[in-house]
């Protein structure tokens, strides 16, 4: 082989070797910058928390950002957990400890416990309706995201791992989230289901505060297209109007309700 195509050779092997060199840390990180990283978190840690029983956990490299998170919680306190995120020079670029001091970890977890408790409602067999989704959720009206609910919970007065009665909480101010489906679509019919939902929800001691309701048609197969396009729409339906007298044109108000909704959105999506 003549000097040249060596030096040739040479000369691919070493761009592979440093490509795949690349390729290896941008999905995977590489030894030193994790090292750098825990090594900063660790400092940090000790400089802002180093009275507490925090425990640094994990450090992971994540391929999406190409920095690492490394995660804080407290054996003492279920709501004293946060994030670090350092780049691969292993410098502090942010962190998530508002989220304890400003409550939303506590906000998250009891909207796990509300969550959990509408779950064993809807998957049970005295549920009174077919579903696909079927969830609850709390609402906190001081939060930055959402569309401007009627009601909500503050989510800055939460006491750090307070104890709540959550299936309150829900009653004051939880959403459930329900698509039904149903042969018959029709107002009448959506108003027959809410009464039912409320009544099985209240015997089984979890209220919420609104429902969003939807009414489809089923679908042929698991997976496949419904039997129709037909749909009743139903937002913001409040606990204490599910009740059998005037359910129907109530229902019905509230449908005409939600449609005006749904076109002021989509006329708003359009002009921008």
């Amino acid at each position: 082989m003549k000097k040249s195509q060596k030096i040739a050779a040479v000369c691919v092997a070493v761009l592979l070797i440093v490509g795949l060199g690349f390729i290896a840390n941008a999905f995977g990180g590489n030894p030193l910058s994790a090292a750098l990283a825990r090594r900063t978190a660790e400092r940090y840690m000790e400089e802002n928390h180093g009275g507490g029983d925090f425990v640094l956990g994990s450090v992971n490299y994540s391929f999406k950002d190409g920095g690492y998170y490394a995660f804080v919680t407290s054996p003492g306190s279920e709501d004293s957990h946060f994030i670090l995120y350092l780049d691969m020079l292993g410098r502090l670029k942010w962190d998530t400890w508002e989220d304890v001091t400003s409550g939303a970890n506590t906000a998250g977890r009891l909207d796990e416990e509300y969550r959990a408790l509408t779950a064993q409602v809807a998957d049970s067999p005295e549920f009174p309706c077919t579903s696909e989704i079927a969830f609850g959720e709390l609402v906190f009206g001081d939060r930055e995201w959402g569309r401007g609910d009627p009601y909500g919970l503050e989510q800055s007065s939460l006491e750090l791992d307070g104890d709540y009665d959550v299936a309150a909480l829900g009653a004051e101010a939880g959403r459930f989230v329900l698509y039904a489906d149903d042969e018959e679509v029709s107002v009448e019919r959506a108003a027959e289901l809410l009464l039912e939902v409320r009544r099985v929800m209240e015997e089984s001691g979890v209220p919420f505060r609104s429902v969003d309701f939807v009414l489809r048609c089923p679908r042929v197969e698991a997976g496949g297209p419904r039997t129709g396009e037909e749909s009743i729409h139903v937002l913001n339906f409040p606990w204490e109007e599910i009740r059998e007298e005037g359910m129907k044109e109530r229902v019905q108000a509230a449908y005409e309700e939600s449609m005006a909704y749904y076109a002021r959105e989509d006329a708003k999506k359009q002009a921008g």
